[in-house]
């Protein structure tokens, strides 16, 4: 890790050792977590509100063993990467609320 994100780091660890499963399953409701048709709909829906026709994605590892977390990459690419990847957002909606 270089020296400039060692701080970050320290807080976000910080955070994630106060979490409790009501704050799991609160951000659970917002984040694009549980099964690949749900996680698909969040991903598309947050695109959609951003008006975005690109999206970055990143898959954190946590404490999945190295197999399990291979595996949940794979799913991500053969079950929900062709539906975003077929998606075309057309609007952006916060530009369409600028009065001309």
């Amino acid at each position: 890790m270089s020296p400039e994100n060692r701080r970050a780091a320290q807080f976000a660890r910080e955070d994630f050792r106060g979490l409790t499963t009501a704050d799991v399953e609160r951000q659970a409701e917002q984040m694009p977590w549980g099964t690949a048709a749900e996680v698909t709909e969040r991903i598309i829906e947050t695109a959609e509100t951003a008006g975005a026709a690109n999206v970055q994605i990143s898959l954190n590892r946590g404490v999945l063993p190295h197999k399990m977390f291979m595996e949940q990459i794979r799913r991500f690419a053969r079950e929900v990467l062709p539906a975003l990847q077929a998606h075309k957002v057309e609007t952006v909606p916060l530009a369409e609320e600028v009065p001309a």
